[in-house]
This record gives C-alpha cells, sequence and structure tokens, in this order.
C-alpha cells in the first residue's frame, strides 16, 4: 500500500489505516492526505473512497465494505451515517 502524505497529515493517515480491517487494507493502493480532513484511499481496483478525518474512524471502517459493494468509482464515508456512492 503506497501513501502519499504532507507533514501534518500524517497522524490523521496512520489513525485512518489502524482503523481499516485487514480485509479491508490489502484493496488499498494508497492513502493519500493533503491536510489532515481530506484523507482518501485509492483502491487496487481503480476507485476512491474520500474518508475525510480520522474522526469517526470506526464507524467509517464498519460502513465502508458494504458501501463498497456498490457500483460506482467514487465513494464517500466522510459521514458514516450519510455514506455515498456515484
Amino acid at each position: 500500500c503506497g501513501v502519499v502524505i504532507a507533514a501534518p497529515s500524517a497522524a490523521a493517515v496512520a489513525a485512518v489505516a489502524a482503523a481499516l480491517p485487514s480485509a479491508l487494507r490489502g484493496r488499498i493502493a494508497s492513502v493519500q492526505a493533503l491536510d489532515p480532513s481530506t484523507v482518501t484511499l485509492l483502491m487496487k481496483d481503480g476507485r476512491a473512497v474520500r474518508w475525510g478525518s480520522p474522526a469517526r474512524d470506526a464507524a467509517k471502517a464498519r460502513v465502508l465494505p458494504a458501501l463498497l459493494r456498490l457500483p460506482g468509482t467514487q465513494f464517500d464515508v466522510t459521514d458514516p451515517d450519510q455514506p455515498f456512492s456515484r
């Protein structure tokens, strides 16, 4: 899994990576963050997941596997109560 990190974002990327279940971690090509509130996961199949900040990581990690079963190329779990795909 490749990682692109701007210095202030290292803690956010580490928190997100730690929150991901191992089965999901294996499907990620890279984790990118230009700042701590804009973490994005790039999947090995070319899809992108907008994670946002590390806030509510556990809830985001729980909802993401089901969301990835839906059609689409872009997924958003920034608000795990209202995730969406397109």
